[in-house]
Formats: structure tokens, C-alpha cells, sequence
């Protein structure tokens, strides 16, 4: 018996061992929650391998193994660490078993992977979610929605704007202290289908908001445009958050109140709100300059602008039609603050109608991931958008010869239909068109 336990034992760490070495040797380090790490490409250095025949002859079918043959073996070693040594389950199956067990951890934690870890197919991924839309738990009918969403699929449309519909709460378990509003799914669902641009639902979520007078409503409805039920008669506020959502929704009866602001306040947030609120309503060149000078002072001279304050000038100046803030914009893309970057490429491709010198950031990214600063979802998820362009086909064509996991035919085919309404909400104030 004790033989078979040091056995048992000793073979297992081999097997960790082996895995372990497998996972350095064919992945390259990602990055998460927007901190950038190593970049893939062929620069990146392993360490240095015993020196046995052995380790060369690993070494040299490493050498002669091709891409597709790299990351089909990555892709089975990551199904191994995520589900031990079974086969993986077909994704209604997985999903299920997750459900089955009325944990909300797990099943988030299953949703999550259906969908991101490329382990199963979105043609295979997609019909599956559409299966549990009409799941008995409203939680279960909320993020299998939410996920629709995601990739890209609006079939849990219906699903939401029920939720929103619901004469009373819908709270999450141990959810009932949550500053959102208890926790209350109709508020999350209403604020999904804003950030999706669903705009037939502004009915529905300003009648909950009629009964529930939540934050987090207001700014749905003002995301889409709509202004508050009543909004006329409401008193005129003076913060950051209220002024941007006047704007939004064109709130022209508070025009003296916001220009009084922008020339008396002290508080830089509510300053850059006032001055992007007339911009935008009035196209006050006052106010554009303000936006432009504290940009450009900010770029120039880091020091003499708060960090938060000069990200906020930047996404602010995003949106607004001007030469001198288009020309800022493209001045932001060599900015040490890799978030003010990516702030100044998006507002430069979707809100000022495109730039060659924010697709060059994109495609130096892809062509030399030694010095690329940028985080790897964001510029494959921009690169996505943007493969007709010649010059991020050629990128890509460069980027997808050393990268052996597969991530660009992941971000090309199987999230070609993602929308950007998943990542793209901080770094815009409001979108000029509608995606």
C-alpha cells in the first residue's frame, strides 16, 4: 500500500510537472484587467532548458511544429487544467451541470468560459444560450441574456425588457445591500439594454424609473437619449454626472445654468462636463478651446494636470466635430498613459470619422509585440473592427505568423460579431453613431 502511494504520488508530480512546462512552453503571458504583460511574437525569450538529449529533441519538434499544430496543443492543455483529465461536455451539457448546482459563483464562472475561453464554438455557443432564455431563475435568464449580448446575438432581447417589466423587484441573493438598487435584476437588465443601444425599451425603463427613481436609470435613459419622465420641472444640478446627462438628452432649458457653471465653478470634473455640455448643445468655441487648451496643456506638460482630470479632457473632447480637437486627439496617441492612448483611438475611429495615425498605433502593436504598450484585448478587439483596412491586413498577416495560440483568427472569425458595445462605454461619453 505504501508502495503504491509514493507511486501514485510520485507520478502525479511528474504529470504537474510535465503540464506546468507544457503551459510556459506553448502560451505567452496575457493581459488582464487592462495591465500590460509580455506581448506575444517571436522576440519573447524562454528560459534556458536543461541540456540533455532529451530537452533537445523536445526542443527541435518544437522548432518543426507549425502554428495550428502549437495552438491545437495549448488548446488541449488548457482543457486539461480547466476540467481535469475528462473530455470536454458538449456546451449545453457544461452549462447545465453548472445550473444543477443553484450556485451563482459557479454558474457565472460557466458562462464566462462558454463564451471567452474559445474552448467551444460560437456556432455551437450561441444556440446553446438560446436554449436557457427561458430558464425558471430569473438570475439564470438575466446573464444567459446578458451573455446573448456579448456575442453579439440579441435574442435575449425579450428576456430583459421582461425583467424590466416585473411590478416588483427581482433581487439577486444576498444582493438586498447593493447600492445599484437592492441589487434589483430589473435595474441591471435596464442598464444592459442601454449600454446595447436598445431604444425600443426607453418606454419600459422610464416607467420603472417613474416608480424607482434610481441613478443608474438615469443614466440608462440618458445613454439612449431620453430624458427623464418630467425632467422639465426638475431642479437644475451642478456635478459632473448631471450636466453630461443633459447634454446626452439635449436638455436646452438648463443652457444658463451650465454656462454659469463652466465660468464659476472650481471643480475641474464639473468644468470639463460644463464645457462639453455647451459644446455640444451650443458649439460654445469657448468651451472647445477650454477642452482643447487643457488637453494639449495636460500632453505637454503632465504634471500640471491631474491624471483623472486629463484622461476625462480627452474622452470628453472625443465626441465633439472640430478640427483643433481632432488634431489634439491624434497629438493623445503619443501619450505615455497607455489609458489616455486608447481613449484618443477610439474617439479617432468611431467618433471623428477614422485615422490613419490611430490605425498605425494599432498595426505597430501587431507588427512589433516586443515594444507594444497597449493591452492585447483592446488592440485585437479594435483590430477586429478594422481588418478590411489594408494596413491592419498587412499587420495581421505579420502578427498571425508568430502567434502560435491563435488569438488573431479567435479575435477575425469567432468574435467577428462582438460588438464593441462591450468594452467601448469607458472610453466614450457618448458615441456619435450608433453600432
Amino acid at each position: 500500500m505504501k508502495k503504491n502511494w509514493i507511486y501514485g504520488a510520485a507520478m502525479a508530480a511528474i504529470i504537474v510537472v510535465v503540464v506546468i512546462g507544457c503551459v510556459l512552453w506553448f502560451s505567452y503571458p496575457a493581459t488582464t484587467g487592462g495591465i500590460k504583460q509580455n506581448p506575444p511574437g517571436p522576440t519573447a525569450k524562454t528560459k534556458p532548458s536543461v541540456n540533455t538529449a532529451q530537452s533537445q529533441a523536445n526542443q527541435a519538434a518544437l522548432s518543426a511544429a507549425t502554428p495550428e499544430e502549437k495552438r491545437q496543443a495549448a488548446e488541449a492543455i488548457f482543457k486539461i487544467l480547466s476540467h481535469g483529465s475528462e473530455e470536454i461536455h458538449p456546451a449545453s451539457k457544461y452549462l447545465q451541470k453548472a445550473i444543477d448546482t443553484k450556485d451563482q459563483s459557479q454558474i457565472l464562472a460557466a458562462l464566462s468560459r462558454l463564451y471567452w475561453s474559445g474552448l467551444w464554438k460560437m456556432s455551437e455557443v450561441i444556440p446553446t444560450l438560446k436554449e436557457f432564455l427561458n430558464n425558471p431563475d430569473p438570475f439564470v435568464r438575466y446573464h444567459v441574456a446578458e451573455t446573448l449580448f456579448k456575442v453579439g446575438d440579441q435574442s435575449g432581447y425579450s428576456t430583459l425588457l421582461a425583467l424590466v417589466q416585473s411590478p416588483t423587484p427581482i433581487l439577486e441573493d444576498g444582493d438586498d445591500d447593493m447600492p445599484n438598487g437592492g441589487g434589483d435584476m430589473r435595474i441591471d437588465a435596464a442598464r444592459l439594454l442601454a449600454q446595447y443601444g436598445q431604444t425600443d425599451a426607453a418606454n419600459a425603463i422610464a416607467s420603472l424609473y417613474s416608480t424607482n427613481n434610481n441613478v443608474y436609470l438615469s443614466q440608462a435613459l440618458a445613454d439612449m437619449g431620453v430624458p427623464l419622465p418630467g425632467e422639465k420641472q426638475l431642479p437644475f444640478v451642478p456635478a459632473s454626472l448631471a450636466i453630461t446627462e443633459y447634454a446626452k438628452v439635449g436638455a436646452t432649458q438648463f443652457i444658463p445654468q451650465i454656462t454659469s457653471t463652466f465660468y464659476n465653478t472650481q471643480q475641474p470634473d464639473v468644468k470639463v462636463a460644463a464645457a462639453w455640455a455647451l459644446a455640444t448643445m451650443t458649439n460654445d468655441q469657448n468651451a472647445i478651446n477650454y477642452l482643447v487648451q487643457e488637453a494639449q496643456t495636460g500632453l505637454t506638460n503632465p504634471s500640471a494636470v491631474d491624471d483623472m482630470t486629463e484622461r476625462n479632457v480627452i474622452k470628453y473632447l472625443g465626441s465633439i466635430q472640430s478640427p483643433a480637437a481632432k488634431q489634439t486627439l491624434e497629438a493623445a496617441l503619443s501619450s505615455s498613459d497607455a489609458t489616455i492612448v486608447q481613449t484618443a483611438i477610439v474617439n479617432l475611429i468611431y467618433n471623428q470619422g477614422g485615422s490613419d495615425k490611430a490605425v498605425q498605433v494599432i498595426a505597430n502593436q501587431l507588427t512589433d509585440t516586443a515594444h507594444a504598450t497597449l493591452p492585447w484585448d483592446f488592440t485585437l478587439s479594435v483590430a477586429a473592427q478594422l481588418t478590411s483596412n489594408p494596413t491592419i491586413q498587412s499587420a495581421g498577416q505579420t502578427f498571425a505568423q508568430h502567434d502560435a495560440i491563435g488569438n488573431w483568427q479567435l479575435y477575425t472569425v469567432e468574435r467577428q460579431n462582438w460588438p464593441i458595445n462591450n468594452w467601448i462605454g469607458g472610453y466614450v461619453v457618448k458615441l456619435n453613431k450608433s453600432h
